[in-house]
This record gives structure tokens, sequence and C-alpha cells, in this order.
């Protein structure tokens, strides 16, 4: 038998009808990776064309909206908010969510130079990260360490956010994980 939700709902063909939100927030937002969508791969990522779709029906006339997210993620939300000058709320459980969330949203001035990393810093960062071996070859090791310590104990705390998204992929670029996947996959060892 194919499930659908008619096998578990009874409603009356006429209580709802199909929609592509791509093809209604089309003339909104040209794709799911637009603004700073694409900044970070996140797993199963909220597409931006529901969000927007919910906020612009439901928010838009009413003064002063909230929307709130409570498994904020990647923090489309936040970023859909933002754009359509709506106030949002957040959580998550996943760390990493605050910085995406900072990040996306930035919305003061930035030079490269705040972006710059110094990999032959002489400090040292030991990340409490279970079975670092694993994740990343040994030659790496000294470099995640140099440059982990320099954006805890250089990078000035209201740049973190800017300067951890580039870090962060540099740092799973240089690991066992696959790049392709937005979930932690360690690949069988590279040589």
């Amino acid at each position: 038998m194919e499930r659908t939700l008619d096998n578990y709902i009874k409603i009356p063909e006429s209580r709802y009808e199909r929609v592509s939100f791509r093809k209604l927030m089309g003339y909104i937002i040209p794709s799911t990776t637009y603004a700073t969508h694409g900044l970070y791969m996140y797993p199963a990522k909220f597409i931006p064309h529901v969000v927007r779709f919910a906020i612009e029906k439901y928010l838009r006339n009413r003064e002063s909206p909230w929307v709130f997210d409570p498994f904020a993620g990647s923090g489309t939300v936040a970023v859909e908010a933002t754009l359509a000058g709506v106030n949002y709320l957040l959580w998550d459980l996943n760390p990493i969510t605050e910085l995406l969330v900072k990040a996306s949203t930035w919305q003061k001035d930035v030079s490269l130079r705040d972006l710059e990393l110094d990999f032959e810093y002489l400090g040292e960062f030991q990340p409490k990260w279970r079975n670092l071996n694993y994740w990343h070859p040994p030659e790496f090791l000294e470099i995640l360490r140099r440059v982990w310590a320099y954006y805890h104990e250089v990078v000035p705390d209201e740049l973190k956010p800017l300067v951890a998204i580039p870090l962060l992929k540099v740092t799973r670029y240089f690991s066992y994980s696959d790049e392709k996947i937005a979930k932690q996959y360690a690949e069988p060892h590279r040589t």
C-alpha cells in the first residue's frame, strides 16, 4: 500500500493543495544558496523558500513581528527574518549554530585583514575532540593546533564567528571526512 497523507488523515480534497515553494518564492529567492545560505554545509537545511513564504504570508503586515525556530540548525530562519526585517528567536543544541547565525547575519563592515590567520603562530591549542587522530592526519595536527590557538588567543571576540567559518572549512578539508557530505563521515584514510 502506498503511504500518503490520505492513509492517515482524512482531509477533503478541497482543503489542501500541492504547493511548490520554489515557484511561489522564486521572484525573491533565486536559489537555496543565495545570500549567505551557502556559507557552510549543514545537514538537513531548511530551504529558504518555505521560511520566506511563511514570513511573507503570516508576518509581513504585523507590527514588530517575531518568528521562533526551536531547531535553528544552520540559521535559515535567521537569515530570512533579517532580510525581511523580522525579529527572530532561535534555539538549537548544536553550538555551531550560534557561529553560523552571527556570520550569516553579519551587517557590519569587515576587511580581508580582519579575516587573516597566522598559520605560523607559536601558540598551541589542544582541541577537546575525541578521536582527533582518527579524523586528522598527523602532519596536519601541528598546524591545526597553531591556527586554532591563534583563533582563540588573538582573534577579537566580535570577529570570531566570521573567522570560524573558513577555519572550520579548512579544518574539515584537511581531515579524513568526506567533504561532499554534510554529516560527519570518515572515509577510509586517504594517502
